[in-house]
């Protein structure tokens, strides 16, 4: 089976380019296929034919148009497009999981394929969601679609309903952790056992604070083991108590004077 080959924009380029819509914070962005700058890797594959770059591009404009754009939305609107771009970008867009590990493919996205979509998600046009890089506004959403969300065949099955409904500081504790979650058994383990936790957990130990400290606690662990290399039921068993001691850490007492 061919691979299919996506546009890539060097750093120096998308750096540049970024620089130039930066500059003009007022100006109109313009969508397109080509720039000057774009690559793509010499050997492996064939180039992704046009129809399918604009049929990947209409089906972000129509996602995006469900949750108000081109109108500045509510933070409950951008985050359900989050939600549903993750979704398709890991799933219905067929991206070959080689290609989009590549952060100057998903530059490519933000700059020159989807350049409007990249500026209403993020209002002030700020460097690191345009271009490469972890936090790029659409690599991050396939990240956290692959890492979370898609059935990989492990015995977990999909975790749609688990990445619908993480916050967004537990989002950027498990994909951001690249260290800690680069393989998606962890990565679901982990998002799993926050949601199980928040469901559990009292008041008196914010969500926030014992999601950090869990994290703090399996990079502590993972010094001297190896959690992917855990069977499942160990791992769930580890990242469970993590999490139990996260929150016992941080269970605020009523009775202690402040």
């Amino acid at each position: 089976m061919t691979i299919e080959l996506f546009p890539r924009l060097d750093t120096f380029s998308a750096r540049e380019l970024w620089e130039e819509y930066h500059s003009a914070p007022n100006c109109t962005l313009e969508w397109g296929l080509h720039h000057p700058a774009v690559t793509y890797t010499q050997t492996g594959g064939s180039k992704v034919i046009e129809s399918r770059l604009r049929g990947i591009r209409a089906r972000l404009v129509e996602i995006a148009r469900e949750c108000r754009f081109p109108e500045r939305a509510s933070r409950e609107a951008t985050r359900r497009f989050d939600f549903l771009a993750a979704r398709f970008l890991s799933g219905e867009a067929q991206i070959p999981v080689c290609e989009a590990m590549r952060q100057d493919m998903w530059a490519y996205f933000s700059l020159i394929l989807a350049p409007d979509i990249s500026d209403w998600r993020f209002e002030g046009r700020p460097r690191e969601r345009w271009t490469a890089g972890i936090r790029n506004t659409f690599g991050i959403l396939w990240r956290r679609g692959y890492l979370i969300g898609v059935d990989h065949k492990d015995g977990l099955g999909s975790g749609w309903e688990t990445l619908e409904a993480l916050t967004q500081d537990a989002l950027v504790q498990i994909v951001e952790r690249t260290s800690l979650t680069a393989d998606p058994r962890t990565a679901r383990v982990i998002a799993e056992s926050w949601a199980r936790t928040s469901e559990l957990r009292t008041r008196q130990a914010p969500m926030e604070a014992v999601m950090r400290s869990a994290i703090r606690n399996l990079r502590a662990y993972r010094v001297t083991q190896e959690l992917d290399a855990l069977s499942e039921n160990t791992l769930r068993e580890r990242v469970f108590a993590a999490f139990q001691s996260a929150v016992d850490e941080n269970t605020i007492d009523p009775s202690r004077p402040r």
